[in-house]
């Protein structure tokens, strides 16, 4: 198992303890929940069913679905394998790695040079939605003729993943997840990450910090108490 899929487990491990703090959140135990680990490179989704964890993969059987996202003329979304392997042949409409921004102004991002990895015909600012006063990162998309934000592309990587877990439950909806996120996300980031998930059509939203899963799945993994150090590299 690889990192990646390990980091996907430590939720799922999370969701299994905290089932009764999840259901109180969603407010029902009749809803379905998944666990998610949206990444810059490669996003996974798992599900707890009867106790036990699945880590889902596609139809390929492969668990990881690359971060990347490309826009056809047609209107048309691809979202993992495909899209990175067409990258070179539409880079206008193809966008990876946009975690990065998700939430950030240009200016905070340009301080970082995180902007260094995007083309400058794609990165243009964006007025923030809550008229804060932000020029907010966000992606020109030729093929739609539209400007969009980090969260509305990672949405599209959510509702991908969003489709796995619902057809594992038999095409039943999943419309609660928790999503984990990087101990050094602001609120300015978290909160965009929430937005991602509603408009993935999740309907509600938990996230957790990495480092304090981690920390909750060791407590799983033993039962003598004792002091443990989390670190996250």
């Amino acid at each position: 198992m690889g990192w990646k899929e390990t980091a996907s487990v430590i939720i799922v491990m999370v969701l299994v303890h905290c089932m009764d703090s999840i259901e109180a959140l969603i407010g029902s135990k009749q809803s379905l929940s998944a666990g998610i680990d949206l990444g810059t490179t490669f996003s996974l989704v798992s599900v707890v069913k009867n106790g036990k964890p699945f880590i889902l993969s596609d139809e390929h059987d492969n668990r990881l679905l690359p971060s990347v996202v490309r826009f056809e003329p047609s209107g048309q979304v691809i979202v993992g394998k495909h899209a990175a392997e067409r990258y070179k042949g539409n880079v206008q409409n193809t966008f990876h790695s946009f975690k990065r921004l998700i939430g950030r102004d240009l200016d905070d991002a340009k301080k970082t040079k995180d902007i260094s990895i995007f083309g400058k015909a794609k990165l243009i600012a964006h007025a923030d939605a809550d008229d804060k006063g932000r020029n907010l990162c966000a992606f020109n998309v030729p093929a739609l003729n539209k400007v969009l934000l980090p969260e509305e592309l990672s949405a599209e990587v959510l509702k991908v993943l969003l489709k796995r877990a619902s057809d594992f439950y038999g095409g039943q909806p999943v419309e609660n997840a928790v999503i984990t996120v990087p101990a050094y996300f602001d609120p300015n980031q978290r909160k965009a990450t929430e937005r991602a998930g509603y408009l993935a059509g999740l309907k509600k939203v938990k996230l957790l910090k990495e480092p304090e899963a981690a920390a909750m799945a060791y407590g799983l993994l033993s039962n003598t108490p004792r002091l443990v150090l989390v670190i996250d590299l």
